[in-house]
């Protein structure tokens, strides 16, 4: 089954949350807060429902944004519960859950490359690709494998190769590969930097 298509006010209050928090960030801080996850996979042209915008942060960038919110003038604000979820009041009247995830703290080993995105930055296709796949290894939903399929075309149509990863990682790649059709798993191992790793 299809996931469910984002609707226009949907992506315009995602997108709301993401500059919104940049925003509160020095410039000198903003490339190591990076828009990655379904919103980012949103905005790289796969047009499906979410409302979380997750962000790989570096501990310094997370810290300041904290301090930020917690002066109470911004539309962030921090649930009390031990989730400690930072919940963002958009313009279009819709709750988005903001989500930052340490850059080196375990989910997100390293972000290799990102681009220029309004006042901020996303995560590069190939580095979403390289996310998923570990996801997908280790849960893997229907919308997650949906994602991760868009991320393997596109990546591969635009000519890209994965960044270098460290042994899990690619140890979950190669789980995935398993799982994937002998045309779509030779269209993974091209896009990796050293093959033998999967030989």
């Amino acid at each position: 089954m299809s996931p469910q298509r984002i609707s226009p006010q949907m992506e315009a209050a995602l997108l709301e949350c993401f500059l919104s928090a940049t925003r509160l960030l020095p410039l000198e801080l903003r490339s190591s807060f990076i828009l990655i996850g379904g919103a980012a996979t949103v905005f790289h042209n796969r047009k499906r429902f979410t409302q979380d915008v997750d962000v790989a942060a570096s501990p310094e960038a997370i810290v300041h944004l904290h301090s930020a919110i917690s002066s109470g003038t911004t539309q962030f604000k921090v649930n009390a519960d031990p989730s400690q979820t930072i919940e963002f009041d958009s313009r279009q009247d819709i709750l988005v859950h903001l989500e930052l995830l340490q850059i080196g703290g375990g989910f997100v080993d390293s972000i290799a490359a990102y681009e220029p995105f309004h006042d901020g930055f996303i995560a590069s296709r190939a580095d979403l690709l390289k996310l998923r796949g570990v996801t997908v290894a280790d849960r893997g939903s229907d919308t997650d494998w949906a994602d991760f399929m868009f991320l393997l075309e596109a990546t591969a149509l635009s000519g890209s190769i994965l960044p270098r990863m460290d042994r899990c990682t690619v140890e979950a790649l190669k789980e995935v590969t398993g799982k994937l059709s002998k045309v779509d798993a030779l269209v993974l191992i091209g896009l990796l930097q050293e093959e033998e790793e999967f030989i």
